[in-house]
Order: C-alpha cells, then sequence, then structure tokens
C-alpha cells in the first residue's frame, strides 16, 4: 500500500458490517437530516454521502457551524488517519479520537473538530 505525503496515512476502508454496528453510524441519511441531529460543539455522526456513491462523511460541528468532512480517498479508496498513527479501520479511527479526546484534524489542520456526544442512530 502506497502512502501519501501529506499530513495523512491512508488506511483501508472498514468493512460495512462492523461499521453498521456502531452507534454513530446512521447510512443513508441526508445531509440535513444529518445537521438537524447535530445540535451542539462536539456532537457527531458518521453517514454515507448522497452524492458520491461508497464515500463516508464525519458530520459535527464547530463553533455552532455545521462541519462534513469527507473520510475517504475516492482515488486510493483509503481512509485517512492523523500523520504518525496508522489505523485499521473508520471505527478504530472514530473511538481512538473519542478515546484519547483529539480532534479530528482538518481545513489543512487548522481546525479540529471534537467528537463528544455520538448522535445515536435509530436503526
Amino acid at each position: 500500500m502506497m502512502l501519501q505525503k501529506n499530513p495523512y496515512h491512508y488506511l483501508p476502508i472498514p468493512a460495512e458490517s462492523k461499521l453498521n454496528s456502531q452507534c454513530w453510524y446512521h447510512g443513508n441519511i441526508s445531509r440535513n437530516e444529518a445537521e438537524e441531529l447535530i445540535k451542539i460543539d462536539g456532537d457527531f455522526l458518521v453517514r454515507k454521502s448522497q452524492t458520491i456513491q461508497g464515500q463516508l462523511v464525519l458530520n459535527g460541528m464547530l463553533n455552532g457551524q455545521h462541519q462534513h468532512l469527507k473520510l475517504i480517498n475516492m482515488e486510493t479508496r483509503q481512509i485517512p488517519g492523523p500523520n504518525k498513527r496508522t489505523f485499521s479501520s473508520v471505527v478504530e479511527f472514530i473511538e481512538f479520537h473519542i478515546e484519547n479526546q483529539l480532534g479530528v484534524l482538518f481545513n489543512d489542520n487548522e481546525n479540529e473538530l471534537q467528537l463528544l456526544n455520538p448522535i445515536v442512530s435509530r436503526k
């Protein structure tokens, strides 16, 4: 597997069944539905993109603004993880950030989306 030379290492996409079992995974909900569920900074969920087949999106809130972070590099079909750390799946990636109270970096590492309150799926 080839790694990109940027602040992220790329990782394999997780098995669908493991992802489906996570309380914070909402599957096929729209961006608008996700925004209705996320009320305060620290709320988050993961959903399937409705515009890009195979894409997963991390939805959260930062400073009162909704954030939508694509998790999969569609060219390599891999999931980025933080610099100098590799994860076997998006599940491990999310759990690591929750357990260690680390924000997910985005916008060229200028902002950190905190994963404090998983929004539990109604599935």
